[in-house]
């Protein structure tokens, strides 16, 4: 079984092609809609996909973003009625007119 390495134009085999299947940081952030700067404290704070650190450039594999998205989907719907939380909170006293009415 022989191997297919792919060459530039000058014959040498290419230098990207072990790359395949990866984004950069700054193409993950520019996908998200998000800054780089979210995305690098999204990986501090462990709130982001699996990553590879190459020298000191940060990759994602298009897979592994996938699955974890899929990992992090919610699975119950939040349907919190606004007038219901508006309720408690004068239930409890907590709004900004309670106070004011108790000094």
């Amino acid at each position: 079984m022989d191997q297919v390495v792919a060459s530039d134009d000058t014959g040498n085999p290419s230098s990207t092609d072990f790359l395949e299947g990866f984004i950069s940081e700054r193409e993950y952030a520019r996908q998200r809609g998000v800054t780089l700067r979210t995305c690098q404290r999204d990986r501090q704070l462990r709130k982001a996909p699996p990553y590879i650190q190459f020298g000191r450039r940060i990759f994602y594999r298009t897979q592994a973003v996938r699955a974890w998205l899929v990992n992090n989907e919610r699975q119950e719907d939040r349907t919190v009625n606004t007038r219901d939380r508006l309720s408690k909170r004068m239930k409890f006293g907590s709004t900004a007119t309670d106070l004011q009415r108790r000094m």
